[in-house]
């Protein structure tokens, strides 16, 4: 009988340790577990400066030159077609085999996101023609907290056009949810995120 209890005892501790550090989407078994999960039908809600609300929609797939991307139904704040004017209809992003998400700009590829943990501290370069975009991955223990919950082991993210003024976008990912906040600091935006829906 004290065996019996005993072994009550040490599984009860053992779920509520490997519970309590789970991100919110963890209960209802979300399948990827990246940094940013893409499936036609995900979709991320945020709440800029406590007011304002927006979300964005992964609306349909593409192929183009034999890969798949994702369409977004609009582009989210820290992606470049804001920051260079570019209008578009489409918005087309892709994860390699690492993970790392690449965007279509003026019918070109290029690396918008790591997610690399050797990678922290580090600068990477990538280009957009003849402009270049700096990646600096700063972190990747960090805790958000947000209306929806918490978010633990998050990469963050800075991007940024150096030849471009006021281009500098502080990113935050959690696994198996993607985005879940956003800094802007030339105008002092945050989002956050408030609502989501990830297959």
């Amino acid at each position: 009988m004290k065996i019996q209890r005993l072994l009550w005892f040490i599984l009860a501790i053992l779920v509520f340790c490997c519970g309590k550090d789970k991100n919110p989407m963890d209960s209802n078994g979300t399948p990827d577990n990246s940094y940013f999960p893409l499936a036609v039908g995900n979709e991320w809600t945020f709440k800029m400066n406590n007011s304002t609300t927006y979300k964005y929609k992964v609306i349909d797939k593409k192929h183009v030159n034999d890969k798949e991307y994702f369409v977004f139904d609009k582009p989210m704040p820290f992606f470049p077609n804001l920051e260079l004017e570019q209008k578009t209809d489409e918005y087309l992003l892709r994860k390699d085999e690492n993970g790392d998400v690449l965007i279509v700009y003026d019918n070109s590829e290029w690396l918008l996101l790591a997610f690399d943990d050797t990678l922290v501290n580090s600068v990477i370069k990538s280009y957009v023609g003849e402009l270049e975009y700096w990646i600096y991955i700063s972190s990747n223990t960090d805790t958000i907290q947000t209306d929806l919950g918490s978010f633990y082991n998050c990469f963050r993210i800075l991007g940024h056009f150096p030849q471009i003024k006021s281009t500098t976008y502080q990113t935050w990912f959690a696994p198996g949810y993607g985005l879940v906040k956003i800094y802007e600091g030339s105008r002092n935006y945050v989002y956050e995120l408030v609502a989501a829906k990830i297959d």
